[in-house]
């Protein structure tokens, strides 16, 4: 009931104040659950090593540019340690369709 009561709130503020209150309550979120640190935990301790085999391949899709920056500082560290290589579309022969 709480909860319910809180996001009607929400959405009657966003009604009235737009944008800003969906940056404020994404914000509030990942910070509640810890978003970027557990996506940041995958980048230490040879989280990566851990979870993929020889020549196996990390993806990772980010949403904004919070994570966006959290994955690019994690791949160029590993890039940077001389035990992983970054590969490029261009690289795997993927180019844009016409």
């Amino acid at each position: 009931a709480r909860k319910k009561k809180m996001m009607r709130k929400f959405e009657e503020r966003k009604v009235k104040y737009g944008e800003h209150t969906d940056r404020v309550f994404r914000a509030l979120r990942m910070e509640a659950n810890g978003d970027l640190e557990h996506l940041g935990s995958i980048f230490r301790n040879d989280g990566v090593e851990r979870c993929l085999e020889a020549g196996g391949r990390l993806v990772a899709i980010t949403y904004h540019s919070i994570e966006d920056g959290v994955v690019r500082r994690g791949m160029e560290e590993m890039v940077d340690s001389g035990r992983f290589k970054m590969l490029t579309p261009e690289e795997e022969g993927i180019r844009p369709s016409e």
